[in-house]
C-alpha cells in the first residue's frame, strides 16, 4: 500500500484500478457504468467494445522509483487492453512505445507518481504486459528495492530471453 511507504506497480488492469475511476459504458467487463479507482494515479479509464492486442517496444525513460533513476532501452513486451485512459495534467509517461506490431511508433505509455501529498510509498503503472522480462529493467527494480532494504545490489543473474527461447525450442521437439 503507498500510504504504508510500500510501491506499488501495476500493469494493466491493475494500472487501470490505480487511476480515479474505470467508465464502463456498454457493459463490456461488467454491469458497472462507473466504478471508483484507487485514486493514485490521476486518470480515469473508459472501456470500449473490441479489445486490442498488440505487441510492443519500449524504452524506459527516466522512471523515478524508491530514489532512482531507471532507464532502459529495447523492451519487448504486449498490450491487451481496450478503450482509452485520460491523464491528469501533472501525470509523468516513463514509457516510450517505439514500435507496435513491428512498425514503428512514437507514443507514451504508463504512469507514475512519486511521494505526493499523503502518499509516501510510489506508485507506477503500465500497459506493457512482460515488462520484467528484460533483465536489466528487472535489476534495476530489484536493486532498488534491495536497497531501501540495506542490501547491496546484484548484477543481472538471469537471461529470460534465452530461457524462453530454450523452452520453446524443448517443447517443438517433443
Amino acid at each position: 500500500k503507498a500510504s504504508e511507504n510500500i510501491p506499488i506497480f501495476g500493469i494493466c488492469g491493475g494500472y487501470q484500478m490505480l487511476g480515479a475511476a474505470i467508465h464502463d459504458p456498454e457493459h463490456t467487463e461488467s454491469e458497472y457504468e462507473d466504478i471508483e479507482g484507487l485514486g493514485y494515479l490521476d486518470m480515469e479509464t473508459t472501456f470500449a467494445a473490441q479489445k486490442r492486442t498488440t505487441q510492443v517496444t519500449a524504452d524506459c525513460v527516466q522512471l523515478p522509483f524508491l530514489g532512482k533513476m531507471l532507464e532502459a532501452q529495447d523492451m519487448p513486451g504486449y498490450e491487451i487492453h481496450m478503450g482509452k485512459t485520460e491523464f491528469g495534467p501533472a501525470v509523468c509517461h516513463p514509457f516510450h512505445i517505439r514500435a507496435k506490431a513491428a512498425r514503428e511508433a512514437d507514443c507514451w505509455d504508463g504512469a507514475v507518481v512519486r511521494g505526493a501529498e499523503g502518499q509516501k510509498g510510489e506508485v507506477v503503472g503500465t500497459y506493457i504486459h512482460g515488462i520484467f522480462d528484460h533483465d536489466g529493467f528487472r535489476r534495476q527494480v530489484i536493486n532498488a528495492l534491495r536497497g531501501r532494504k540495506g542490501l547491496s545490489p546484484l548484477a543481472i543473474q538471469r537471461n529470460v530471453k534465452a530461457e524462453k527461447e530454450k523452452a520453446y525450442n524443448h517443447l517443438a521437439a517433443v
